[in-house]
C-alpha cells in the first residue's frame, strides 16, 4: 500500500482453513495485521492478472496443484489442453503422494489464447493451487 493512500474498510469471507494459515502465518513472522498482508497479497494478484491483459507474444509455465481422484479434474485439465494444443508446449506430471498431483504447462503464443487456457483451469473444480508465471517476448 502506498504511504498516504485513503483506505476503506470492507468485509470479505475467508475460508476458516486458509485464515487458520494466515494466523499461523503471522503467528511464525510475528507481523500482527491481517489487513496489511491481505492488502498485499492482493496487490500481487492484481498485478500478475493485469499482466495478461497485455496481448503481447508471451511464454511460461502454469503449475498446478489438484486431488487427482475427485470429481473429473484429470478429464478436464486434458481437454482444456487439447482445446489450446497451439499454445501448449510441454506438460509435466509429477505424482506428489496418493491424493494429490502437480501438472506443469509450459505454454509459448499469444497472452490471448494464453489468458482462456488459464481461464478455463481456474474453473475447474478440485484445483488446490493454480499458478502461472508468464513473461513477454
Amino acid at each position: 500500500m502506498i504511504l498516504g493512500m485513503k483506505t476503506r474498510k470492507t468485509g470479505v469471507t475467508i475460508d476458516s482453513d486458509l485464515l487458520r494459515k494466515l494466523d499461523e502465518y503471522m503467528s511464525r513472522t510475528g507481523i500482527k495485521s491481517r489487513s496489511r498482508i491481505i492488502n498485499r497479497a492482493l496487490e500481487h494478484y492484481i498485478s500478475e492478472r493485469l499482466s495478461l491483459l497485455e496481448d503481447r507474444p508471451s511464454v511460461g509455465v502454469i503449475s498446478i496443484i489438484y486431488e487427482h481422484h475427485a470429481g473429473n479434474v484429470e478429464h478436464e485439465l486434458t481437454h482444456a489442453q487439447h482445446d489450446h494444443l497451439d499454445i501448449v508446449v510441454s506438460n509435466m506430471h509429477i505424482h506428489l503422494d496418493k491424493e494429490r498431483c502437480l501438472e506443469l504447462i509450459v505454454v509459448k503464443g499469444d497472452m490471448s489464447r494464453i489468458r482462456s487456457l488459464i481461464n478455463r483451469l481456474e474453473n475447474i473444480r478440485h484445483i488446490k493451487v493454480l499458478r502461472h508465471d508468464i513473461h513477454h517476448i
